[in-house]
């Protein structure tokens, strides 16, 4: 995709995505113009960033962008990822019905998988898969979430040094070019990532089984349940033990 087409498919995208989520989530708990502002950034290691307080997405544009792949960042950054999350547990704090522990964002913590996992499974929370490069993308995602989780482990676990882990990961990454290698090369070296990346691996493993096995009725229980607490990767399993059916 051309630098020059960006910025119009996102704002279509992040368009489409506030609304798919209020027509089959809930209503987000604030006017559009609250949503997020998407700002290109060049030469760090990650994506893209959701920056809440500033309600701006910053997005990397050193990787190969694609249409799936904006899709994707929208869906995990913004609609119904970090941003609802985040705004979801603001509203709910304030209005008595969420733990003040709601609001903090801790990376590398107890919290993390699921975080990421809400937002990775975004796209099957709403029906957004739609054609083949969709699926595709869905399943790079996971795949590139285990070889990163796999090129830290080696860096910081084997000590394979930076050459060996970078070769490694050019190996194994089928896509993305040398924008996306250094990308996780910078990822998985920063201390306050290098453990965040197995969140990526493990958070939609925990988070799909789950939303796929909840009838169409609980789900806004469910969703209620599943924004409103600080979750482990083993307290979202306890849905059905600690909501009961109406």
């Amino acid at each position: 995709m051309l630098s020059d087409e960006v910025p119009g498919v996102l704002q279509d995208l992040l368009d489409e995505a506030w609304n798919r989520t209020e027509e089959s989530l809930f209503k987000i708990p604030a006017p559009k113009s609250d949503g997020m502002q998407v700002v290109t950034v060049s030469g760090v290691s990650y994506n893209a960033c959701c920056n809440y307080l500033e309600r701006k997405v910053e997005l990397n544009t050193d990787p190969i962008l694609t249409r799936p792949g904006l899709k994707h960042l929208v869906v995990h950054e913004c609609y119904p990822g970090h941003y609802v999350q985040f705004k979801m547990r603001e509203t709910m704090y304030w209005e008595g019905i969420a733990a003040a522990d709601v609001l903090l964002s801790v990376v590398n913590s107890a919290s993390s998988s699921v975080f990421e996992g809400i937002a990775d499974v975004g796209m099957k929370m709403l029906d957004w898969i739609e054609i083949n490069d969709d699926r595709f993308l869905f399943l790079m995602n996971r795949y590139r979430a285990g070889i990163g989780t796999g090129a830290a482990w080696r860096m910081h676990s084997l000590g394979w040094t930076r050459e060996q882990v970078s070769d490694w990961l050019h190996s194994q990454s089928l896509a993305g070019g040398e924008g996306w290698v250094t990308n996780r090369m910078g990822f998985i070296s920063a201390s306050s990532r290098a453990v965040l990346i197995w969140s990526y691996w493990w958070g939609g493993q925990i988070v799909a089984p789950i939303w796929k096995c909840v009838p169409v009725v609980r789900r806004p229980d469910f969703l209620r349940f599943l924004y409103g607490r600080m979750h482990s990767n083993t307290s979202v399993a306890m849905f059905n033990r600690e909501v009961p059916e109406y």
